[in-house]
């Protein structure tokens, strides 16, 4: 293999890696604007109405006493991640008044009442960028077997 092709074979290289870390800085860009779904998630009609029926009417809790924990359950869309469409809302109460039990919780896995129109376009214009930068990593791998192949 000549010194020139040893070149462009490490150029290509450099050049994946500089796209790998593009790719995961829109993905994490992606994970913060979908913050505001999980969000507003935790206070859908569906789980409050929830967390009333069973810690407020049944246990007699206040809901300050709640932690609630929510985080990103399926996905959907291009390549199986392009848009959120399921939330996981992790609800728990840790009792200090009975002896009988410690904690108590439950899990709702949301499908509706989250979506926020706004970050759905800017999910769309992630995936956009996301599916462009793959393309490009692609053709550059290809370019790369090609001249290993000289």
């Amino acid at each position: 293999m000549s010194d020139e092709v040893k070149r462009k074979i490490e150029s290509i290289e450099k050049r994946i890696v500089e796209l790998k870390y593009a790719e995961r800085d829109v993905e994490r860009e992606r994970d913060i604007i979908r913050y505001e779904m999980l969000k507003k998630a935790e206070n859908s009609p569906a789980v409050l109405k929830l967390i009333e029926t069973f810690f407020v009417n049944e246990f007699k809790v206040n809901m300050d006493e709640l932690r609630l924990l929510s985080e990103p359950a399926a996905f959907k869309g291009r390549d199986g991640e392009e848009f959120l469409s399921e939330v996981k809302v992790d609800v728990r109460y840790n009792n200090t008044k009975s002896k009988d039990y410690r904690e108590i919780g439950f899990v709702i896995y949301l499908t509706e009442g989250f979506q926020i129109e706004e970050v759905r376009k800017k999910e769309i214009e992630m995936m956009d960028r996301i599916i462009s930068i793959r393309k490009e990593i692609e053709e550059l791998r290809a370019q790369k077997r090609s001249l290993r192949l000289k």
